[in-house]
């Protein structure tokens, strides 16, 4: 009977011990198969981020790579307003192509009778406006001041390239000069936008990124801190935010050729006319010349302060934008009729003499 309970509490422990051993191996495979699983999907995580986010530091690092060559571009124009013809000033952003080429927009430096460039760094260097391209809002500077080179230019990327989701950084000059310089990131939120413009129908990138009043002309770049684009415009309507376009860099580019062959400097400022002063002068429409420089196109063909402008090259001019295109297609010659002291005078001059 003893023998019989003894074998009986025997096959008991050895029950146990074969469930308590199972038990803990069952246990420990489990916990490897969770720390696996865990791992695994801390790894899959980790990658996930590293595509979406990008890495810390990156952002600052080409803002701080490209800063030095993203400018302020400064101009002076007339306008002829109710209180009469006055000199007003604007700014706008840009970034330098080359050491002393600049690109912008074509708005920022319409009808400026002088360029100032202000630098990163505060400096200040003149320039000029080579061509411009009204239809793409595009236009190209070069720095005037003898021996001035950009230590930095900026790299052109590939517009085509550019996928919606994409982390992208805005640097420009927003509103005024206390805040040039100023950089805002975002991603992008549209490719091939067509939105209405003075020009007419256009093709831009669209961008979350805060682009303002200023920004006008600056680059839009990616994280490899190439140009994908120029900022232009930002659709400002009561209860719509977050809306920021910029020209596609590739639309630039292929019209970079263009843009490099120089137009003629007329060297004057001038103003339209208004219909008071059209009767007064006795003529429909035109342009008055409040200022011509000495020396300049305008100054050798005879062009004087008081002059109005009513031909240019055989064609009636309305405005001051008006000769400003038609000065592009000028090869030898050059003929403008003005109204002086109420009387037509018929001046003409040849370009390469």
């Amino acid at each position: 009977m003893k023998k019989r309970n003894f074998r009986s509490f025997m096959s008991l422990i050895v029950a146990f011990v074969v469930l308590f051993g199972t038990f803990i191996f069952s246990t420990s495979v489990y916990s490897k198969l969770q720390v696996s699983n865990n791992t695994e999907l801390l790894s899959n995580t980790s990658s996930l981020e590293e595509r979406m986010i990008p890495s810390y530091g990156s952002i600052a690092d080409v803002i701080d790579a490209v800063s030095p060559g993203v400018v302020t571009v400064s101009i002076n124009s007339i306008v002829n307003s109710y209180n009469g013809i006055n000199q007003v000033n604007g700014i706008g952003s840009g970034f330098f192509i080359t050491p002393t080429k600049i690109l912008t927009n074509q708005h920022v430096v319409l009808n400026a009778s002088n360029v100032n460039i202000i630098l990163h760094d505060g400096q200040k260097v003149t320039a000029k406006v080579i061509n411009t391209d009204k239809v793409n809002d595009i236009a190209l500077l070069e720095v005037t001041t003898p021996g001035f080179e950009s230590s930095t230019v900026l790299q052109l990327g590939s517009s085509d390239n550019t996928r919606v989701g994409e982390w992208v950084i805005a640097i420009g000059s927003p509103l005024n000069l206390t805040f040039s310089g100023s950089a805002t990131v975002g991603i992008v939120s549209g490719l091939s936008r067509k939105v209405e413009t003075s020009n007419g129908i256009s093709t831009f990138i669209q961008t979350d990124a805060a682009i303002n009043p200023g920004n006008s002309g600056g680059p839009l770049l990616n994280l490899k801190g190439e140009v994908v684009g120029i900022n232009s415009a930002k659709i400002a309507v009561e209860g719509v935010e977050g809306i920021g376009f910029a020209i596609p860099i590739n639309i630039a580019k292929l019209k970079l050729e263009e843009l490099s062959t120089p137009v003629i400097t007329l060297g004057l400022s001038g103003v339209n006319i208004t219909d008071q002063a059209s009767v007064k002068f006795g003529v429909s429409s035109g342009v008055f010349v409040v200022e011509v420089e000495r020396g300049s196109l305008s100054d050798k063909i005879g062009i004087m302060p008081g002059d109005v402008i009513v031909e240019f090259n055989g064609t009636k001019i309305t405005s001051i934008e008006q000769i400003n295109e038609l000065k592009k297609s000028v090869q030898d010659t050059m003929t403008v009729l003005v109204v002086r002291n109420n009387k037509q005078i018929l001046l003409q001059l040849k370009i390469n003499e």
